[in-house]
């Protein structure tokens, strides 16, 4: 089965409920069970990062124009999340994979990652399905919470 990645202009008129207009911009095509937006490469247009199979895809976005600028491979990706972890103003990137939770640290120029971290080992009993930053415990630093089935 082949998956397809739609990319939608959504409108929605205010003040009425319920009026939404959606354009498509974009199909990508690519067997995707993730995608998440921030602006990787720092320019001030949001990029988008795909979770496709076992690949990381990210396309830079030039004033509305997407073009993959980075893959890389892992064991496989489930769901995955940005945020700037190491509190440098980039954004980073967590993944969630059938046996672990990984954290790729932005370079800062848009070019690829500084490092890549494996957080946790869930092993094959517990594949990750979800992962989210927030600031849980006030302390101005971005904390992560997994969701994990087997």
């Amino acid at each position: 089965m082949r998956r397809l990645i739609y990319l939608l202009v959504i409108a929605v008129a205010a003040p009425a409920r319920g009026a939404v207009d959606a354009t498509l911009v974009a199909k990508i095509d690519a067997t995707a069970r993730a995608v998440g937006w921030a602006d990787w490469d720092r320019d001030g247009d949001l990029d988008l990062a795909i979770g496709a199979g076992s690949d990381v895809l990210v396309y830079r976005n030039h004033h509305g124009v997407l073009t993959l600028a980075y893959s890389t491979h892992t064991d496989g990706v489930w769901d995955l999340a940005w945020g700037d972890v190491n509190g440098d103003g980039a954004s980073d990137l967590a993944i969630g994979g059938p046996t672990s939770i990984s954290i790729l640290i932005n370079n800062g120029s848009g070019t690829g990652w500084d490092e890549s971290y494996v957080v946790m080992e869930t092993g094959a009993a517990a594949a990750v399905h979800g992962v989210a930053f927030g600031d849980v415990d006030g302390d101005q630093d971005l904390d992560l919470a997994a969701s994990a089935w087997n």
